[in-house]
């Protein structure tokens, strides 16, 4: 069956595999480009080490499930704080080893579905196992910053054995796409990477009140689990809590406790929210620098303050300072009027409170332009019609 793609040409419609880590922030990237090619009529499976693809409510789209327990011998985390050594642990070592807890069932039943292509997230390694085992064209399908240069070849070196046991070798992606403009990515990222328009997506939810007089601030920490993120995620509340703003708190996960006690008084708490779009009704967003929270205020010209935590986070965290779009608050800083006195200048407030808006040396409108430059450079790339296009033509091709 041939359909024409968003160009007018034809396509045969084709069986796809995405393979993703069981992790919201490696696969809601994904799903306007999962979304876009089942509406196209490709048959597409979205296969994932856990639940969590379950909850993303994507109809038309079958999901394998794989039951998943940490494997034997995982890579102990470096035991210096240095972020570009935990960096290279979580891509390299850490994410890319997981694949040997679910890669087996996963070739087993891809050889009965046979796809015509496989599309993996960046540190995702079983689907790259599986590209190679079957011969099928493989595309590496980026969150919006791209990893540094040799992050997927040196996570597939310490997979030797699995390669060797499917009876093949490491082999490059045919295609690399990522999302967001250039001018957002690092120096060492990795070249040759066809960048499309970044288009947040979540699992929809009920949309809170629009703001009222007060600026609207949003906190949250992401939905990755990590130690002291309940009280990091409770001093930032506390301090932003006192600056004259509308604040909203996203739990993202039990972790973080429940929205029911400890707060301060006047705080709006939720377990979930549809974090684009009630990004683009803030003033601030307050985050951990994941890539899809970055992503979330990015493309809606909203600034932030990052409070990065592990992985990428820090290095996420940097290239939005120094797209003028943001600051970085360190974890080291944890009292709670030394974060306050970050967001109130994030907000371009005296701490007085005498002054919005612009402050005496003008950093709420430099992080806004900013911000607001993010999202105009965004918006001017092609989209995900253009991206699946792409994606298409290496799977005619192989």
């Amino acid at each position: 069956m041939r359909m024409p793609n968003a160009a007018g040409r034809y396509c045969r419609r084709m069986r796809i595999l995405v393979t993703v880590n069981d992790a919201y922030g490696h696969v809601l990237p994904l799903v306007p480009t999962l979304r876009r090619m089942r509406d196209r009529r490709h048959e597409v499976v979205l296969a994932s080490p856990g639940d969590r693809i379950a909850s993303l409510g994507l109809d038309g789209i079958r999901l394998w499930r794989y039951p998943w327990a940490p494997p034997d011998n995982p890579p102990a985390p470096p035991t210096d704080p240095d972020p570009a050594h935990r960096l290279a642990w979580a891509t390299t070592l850490s994410f890319p080893h997981d694949a040997r807890g679910w890669v087996e069932a996963l070739l087993a039943d891809a050889r009965r579905f046979r796809p015509d292509l496989i599309v993996s997230e960046p540190v995702e390694h079983a689907g790259r196992v599986v590209a190679a085992a079957l011969g099928v064209p493989l595309v590496e399908h980026g969150w919006g910053f791209t990893l540094p240069a040799g992050t997927d070849s040196a996570g597939a070196a310490g997979l030797g054995d699995v390669y060797a046991a499917a009876g093949t070798a490491p082999r490059e992606p045919d295609l690399r796409v990522d999302l967001g403009p250039a001018a957002v990515q690092a120096p060492d990222a990795q070249p040759h990477v066809a960048r499309y328009r970044h288009v947040p997506w979540s699992i929809p939810t009920a949309a809170l009140p629009p703001p009222g007089k007060l600026p609207r601030v949003l906190l949250t920490l992401g939905t990755y689990p990590h130690p002291g993120a309940d009280q990091r995620l409770r001093a930032a509340a506390r301090a932003a809590s006192t600056l004259g703003v509308e604040l909203v708190v996203a739990l993202g996960n039990a972790d973080r406790g429940s929205a029911g006690t400890g707060w301060p008084a006047g705080v709006r708490v939720t377990d979930w929210i549809d974090l684009p779009a009630e990004s683009a009704r803030c003033t601030l967003v307050i985050h951990h620098a994941g890539a899809g929270s970055c992503w979330a205020a990015l493309a809606a010209g909203v600034p932030a303050v990052c409070l990065p935590q592990a992985a990428d986070q820090f290095r996420n965290a940097a290239l939005v300072a120094r797209a003028g779009a943001g600051v970085v608050v360190e974890p080291a800083v944890g009292e709670v009027a030394d974060l306050r006195a970050s967001f109130a200048a994030a907000l371009g407030e005296d701490l007085s409170g005498s002054s919005r808006g612009a402050g005496p040396d003008g950093s709420r409108s430099s992080l806004a332009d900013g911000a607001a430059r993010v999202r105009d450079d965004n918006a001017a790339l092609e989209g995900t019609d253009a991206l699946v296009d792409r994606i298409e033509a290496v799977g005619s091709a192989g």
